[in-house]
């Protein structure tokens, strides 16, 4: 059945879903809110023998004031003035106790689901399709994990108040029901005019959250941006045109915030004072126009005034999920999405490296631009093979290819005689380590940024990080103290200069002892004293590990067993170095020829 109420529709559907997320801890919060709402109803009702016991007015027959005395009655307790309002203090203080803690597991459901969903994203992130994370900026990322889970979380908390208020206002009206239903159902519809008026307010919250959640995306990209090329901005002056973009979109944010605020308050002082005028017009109407009895009357106005203040916290937690519902919209699609992305990798588990590497007719395409075009290359176990070409040839591409983060769009590759589709690519992965042209360095301790965190023997680890840190010449620029010392590194390396990074990354690839390691541009930014040594260092490793070069420094590739020579995405040529050098008209020589002039 479909609901055609949007209140009831909007509830249903955010019901399933947070009942998704938050199982049994949603079931046990609302359990405590209709416990608590029931105590309170019988709290109300002690006023009943409260105000015959006072001879105040006389009370007539209910069944709200017949079940307050039973209590009294079936417990054997007096109904004197004095224990009928030690009890309603000790129902209240039960209340008001449960409520606490009522609210206090909202708080914690809150803070688990936000942590949940922040390592779901992560996770999710960690899992997709190399393309697709490619497609995605770095502030649509940080603002979904930073931001629109802490406005989704609101969202949740804003709804299970509104669900927590619903089952109290059903209480209430269903008790006020058994004392007088003309009563009730007046006010019922009273309050139901009033939130059907309210209508077009939530209609602008529920817009305003949305743009506020597009915004925030924008805002985190522009200042990822800033932070990211600060040295760039800052050596040509152009930081206030950044600085203009960030903070038109900050003025926008502001502008947004103050709508949504202007609207939740004044939605929140309407139904204040509709509520007070509603509770004293039906008081005068019950007992001065049509003569009524005060006692079910003053009881009736305590639970609609209760009713309206539940009403109004409804309508207030409404406008608030409304607020911040964007937050709740973007973070399920985005987990939708990403699930839908998710990288197949499960296949046959591979321990080690022991043949070749075998690319046939290997095809691939970014969109209409053709990257690679039938590549054909065999990749022997410890040997060390080369791509060269200009820039755009697609040598970064096809390293991407045999790490298994692309797929070719025809063609295939087999590692051991086994097709990559049928490899686990984790497995396939944990054979690689990779020094990238953007070199990656975390701000942590030097340490840290070589062994990544590995746990285990100390000892071990200390000497291990130790032994790369010599093989990749960091002993050059840095003491055996100062390789195991807590100093951060600053924001990716920031406090060393191109070629200490690229050393300290080459250390890290060093330190994981991989089968097969690639070097993509991993000594461009060193100098020729320290490129020799750290070729040294490969060489010596060329008798037990498998490596691959990315280079356009030829003089780094001499000692190469095999060289491809790639041109817009197809191998031109191929052989030693010493092959191609001798071949008087090979692309690959008249390259080193540029080179040495």
């Amino acid at each position: 059945m479909k609901f055609n109420l949007p209140v009831v529709s909007t509830l249903v559907r955010n019901y399933w879903i947070f009942q998704r997320l938050a199982g049994y801890k949603l079931h046990l919060f609302l359990l405590c809110a209709l416990v608590g709402g029931l105590i309170s109803s019988f709290g109300i009702a002690l006023l009943f023998p409260l105000l015959a016991a006072s001879q105040i007015t006389p009370v007539q027959a209910n069944p709200l004031a017949n079940f307050a005395e039973g209590v009294f009655t079936y417990f054997s307790i007096e109904m004197s003035i004095t224990n009928i309002i030690v009890m309603m203090l000790g129902v209240f203080f039960l209340q008001a106790l449960l409520t606490f803690l009522q609210n206090a597991y909202r708080v914690y459901i809150k803070a688990t689901l936000g942590r949940d969903w922040q390592e779901k994203l992560l996770s999710c992130y960690g899992n997709i399709e190399y393309e697709y994370a490619i497609s995605k900026s770095t502030g649509f990322i940080n603002n979904l994990i930073t931001i629109e889970v802490k406005r989704a979380v609101s969202a949740f908390s804003a709804f299970s108040i509104m669900l927590a208020n619903l089952i109290s206002i059903f209480v209430y009206v269903g008790i006020s029901l058994q004392l007088s239903w003309r009563v009730t159902l007046g006010g019922a519809l009273a309050a139901g005019l009033m939130m059907v008026s309210m209508k077009s307010g939530y209609r602008y919250s529920k817009r305003f959250s949305r743009e506020t959640s597009d915004q925030n995306t924008k805002l985190n990209e522009f200042l990822l941006q800033t932070i990211q090329n600060y040295k760039y901005l800052k050596s040509t002056a152009t930081f206030p045109i950044m600085f203009r973009k960030v903070s038109s979109s900050l003025n926008t944010l502001v502008s947004l915030q103050v709508k949504l605020g202007v609207i939740k308050w004044v939605l929140k002082a309407i139904l204040e004072i509709a509520a007070i005028s509603m509770v004293l017009v039906l008081f005068y109407f019950e007992v001065v126009v049509r003569g009524h009895s005060a006692d079910s009357i003053v009881v009736i106005c305590w639970f609609f005034f209760k009713t309206i203040n539940r009403v109004n916290s409804f309508s207030h937690n409404w406008n608030g999920f409304f607020a911040t519902e964007g937050g709740l919209v973007i973070v399920t699609k985005a987990i939708k999405n990403l699930e839908n992305y998710r990288e197949k990798i499960t296949g046959k588990n591979i321990k080690s490296f022991s043949d070749k590497i075998k690319l046939t007719d290997v095809c691939f395409s970014y969109s209409d631009k053709t990257t690679l075009d039938n590549v054909n290359l065999t990749i022997g176990k410890n040997k060390t093979i080369a791509f060269v070409g200009e820039s755009g040839a697609g040598k970064s591409t096809l390293v991407d290819l045999l790490t298994g983060i692309l797929k070719p769009n025809s063609g295939s590759l087999t590692i051991d005689g086994i097709d990559y589709d049928e490899v686990d690519k984790n497995s396939l992965r944990h054979l690689f380590s990779y020094v990238t042209q953007d070199v990656t360095v975390f701000d942590d301790s030097v340490a840290n940024n070589i062994s990544l965190w590995e746990q285990g023997n100390e000892v071990e680890i200390r000497q291990r990080i130790e032994e790369a840190a010599r093989l990749a010449h960091c002993s050059e620029f840095l003491s055996e103290n100062e390789v195991s010392d807590e100093a951060r590194t600053g924001d990716r390396g920031v406090k060393f200069s191109g070629g200490q990074r690229q050393r300290i990354a080459i250390a890290r690839e060093l330190f994981r002892s991989p089968d097969i390691l690639i070097l993509d541009e991993a000594t461009s930014a060193l100098d020729t004293t320290s490129e020799l040594s750290i070729r040294n260092s490969i060489d010596g490793l060329k008798k037990d590990k498998t490596i691959i070069i990315i280079a356009h420094r030829l003089s780094t590739i001499k000692n190469s067993d095999y060289i491809y020579v790639l041109e817009q995405g197809k191998i031109v040529e191929h052989g030693s170095y010493d092959q191609l050098i001798q071949i008087t008209e090979s692309k690959f020589r008249k390259m080193v020829e540029i080179q040495n002039r």
